[in-house]
């Protein structure tokens, strides 16, 4: 590989390499746009050219934050994660969450049995009369990200 002469040049190598670089970690998996803005900051690629790249992959349909949403709500709900871990998740990756609770009911998630499952995993189907250790289990069901309502609801159920 030839060493960039001038600055068109520059341009069009870190063009070449940028392009690559986009379709290998979209070819992986889904990206936001932020997370490949950082990637390709990291690689050396100037931020006019990232910037222009990752408008070309999201014009061209490659790169959409939408799917990548989708794709975080679908692995975090798996995991035992609740609606409000993700969307802060989301919000500092800087994904608009304004279809958060639309892809919700598309992918058919209910946030009362992943938390149920989430708690009885954790603590068994028993809700402890003791009220440390029901603060404890509270606290641990609003890090995973339920919310009190959830909790409750979970408690009365396993009542």
């Amino acid at each position: 590989m030839s060493i960039p002469t001038s600055p068109s040049e520059q341009w069009t190598e870190q063009t070449k390499q940028g392009t690559k670089f986009l379709y290998d970690w979209l070819s992986r998996r889904e990206h936001s746009c932020l997370e490949l803005q950082k990637k390709l900051a990291e690689k050396g690629i100037d931020k006019a050219i990232h910037k222009t790249l990752i408008e070309h992959f999201i014009a061209q349909g490659y790169q959409s934050d939408r799917r990548y949403m989708e794709m975080i709500i679908r692995a975090k709900a798996n995991k035992g994660y609740g609606p409000n871990h993700i969307k802060q998740l989301l919000k500092q990756q800087q994904v608009d969450i304004s279809d958060f609770n639309a892809l919700v009911l598309e992918n058919e998630i209910n946030w009362f049995d992943i938390g149920y499952r989430t708690f009885c995993k954790k603590f068994g189907e028993q809700v402890s009369n003791d009220f440390k250790t029901k603060q404890k289990q509270q606290a641990y069901m609003i890090k995973k990200g339920f919310s009190f309502d959830c909790i409750k609801s979970i408690w009365s159920e396993l009542s």
